[in-house]
């Protein structure tokens, strides 16, 4: 076993058995650009000196054989550089102690050099590395986010959550690994949404509407709508629940090239009602929610419909079928927009639609 440094002397992880000893320095050569960030070292890692080895290891170094990747190209660190009291750390009273003391180390290792990404691997690591980013671990996995640094970070599963059952998650796992690595290798380029138009005067939703119907009839056309009490995870979401009203309702075509989300009713009630009866194509996630709330007032659509979340669970009968956990798989330039629905409505069934359309689109290639 490694000693711990002095550093550690005041911390009271220096006291966890054994005393003293255990410590888990940083490992591999990074030479892909990409630094992995885990949870904490456990019984065979903080014997070995070495992280993520053991039952996580093993399933860590087969998931990258998996996915044709090299553990040695990485740099691996854990938030907890030695192994804590029943290899339990989250939530665990001694928690922002330890994390906090052993800062220091992981600091030194961020630091080693410019690192064109950085993966988060399980919440623990999220949270030291992007502290302010709102939502859960499977609600920020495979986005791209910018720490303080301007590092850019991509969250994803620990290998050890995989190695414990949730076999389903190997392949979001690989995904989210090669994205890290095409980033660095790359360079990770936000994707341009100036071409959304957010609540357009009359005049110009309908050219926008003219625009649709010239364009080249293979275009499907998505919609989403949005009602008060529409969940996030429109996978759980009832067409039978609720008699809310509309407030709006989003429509796209082309891949996402095209996208305009419109308040409902008013002064849009006829380009609403001439978007929706049109014969072509319809794309929905969770059509029979949108679609029976169409009905419910009155609203024909027409055209056949397509239901983008069924496509999905068609191909990965495993996975969640939320939108926002599908989005980084067919837009990776997409930012996590979830959260969005109160403070920025235009633009949260904007990137709904703009998605739904993106993942269809992508679905049929």
């Amino acid at each position: 076993m490694l000693p711990k440094p002095e550093h550690c002397y005041s911390c009271v992880g220096y006291h966890w058995p054994p005393r003293g000893h255990g410590f888990v320095p940083a490992d591999g050569t990074g030479r892909n650009g990409v630094l992995l960030v885990f949870e904490a070292a456990g019984e065979q890692e903080a014997r070995e000196g070495r992280p993520l080895i053991g039952r996580a290891g093993l399933a860590f170094q087969q998931l990258l054989q998996r996915g044709r990747m090299v553990r040695e190209d990485f740099r691996i660190h854990n938030v907890l550089s030695c192994r804590p009291p029943n290899n339990k750390l989250r939530g665990m009273p001694y928690e922002e102690e330890a994390i906090a003391h052993c800062k220091t180390f992981l600091d030194h290792t961020l630091q080693e050099k410019h690192w064109e990404c950085v993966v988060a691997g399980g919440e623990v690591a999220l949270r030291a590395l992007l502290p302010r980013v709102e939502g859960s671990l499977s609600q920020c996995r495979g986005y791209v986010f910018q720490d303080a640094q301007g590092r850019w970070v991509v969250p994803t599963f620990h290998p050890s959550h995989i190695a414990r059952g949730q076999t389903h998650l190997a392949a979001v796992f690989i995904h989210d690994l090669q994205r890290a690595c095409e980033i660095a290798r790359d360079g990770y380029h936000e994707v341009d949404l100036s071409h959304f138009l957010l609540d357009p005067p009359v005049v110009e939703a309908w050219r926008w509407l003219e625009r649709y119907e010239a364009s080249d009839n293979q275009w499907w056309l998505s919609v989403d709508i949005e009602t008060p009490r529409k969940r996030p995870d429109e996978e759980e979401q009832d067409e039978l629940e609720g008699t809310e009203p509309i407030l709006r309702c989003g429509y796209a075509y082309g891949g996402g090239k095209a996208v305009m989300t419109l308040p409902w009713g008013g002064s849009y009630e006829t380009i609403h009602r001439h978007l929706l009866a049109s014969s072509r194509d319809k794309v929905m996630w969770n059509a029979p929610f949108d679609a029976g709330r169409l009905a419910a007032e009155s609203y024909t659509v027409g055209g056949t419909g397509h239901d983008g979340m069924i496509a999905w669970h068609v191909l990965n009968g495993d996975l969640p079928k939320r939108l926002g956990f599908v989005a980084p798989f067919y837009c990776p330039g997409l930012p996590m927009w979830k959260h969005l629905a109160r403070e920025r409505p235009d633009f949260y069934n904007a990137c709904d639609v703009y998605a739904t359309d993106c993942i269809m689109f992508g679905q049929q290639q």
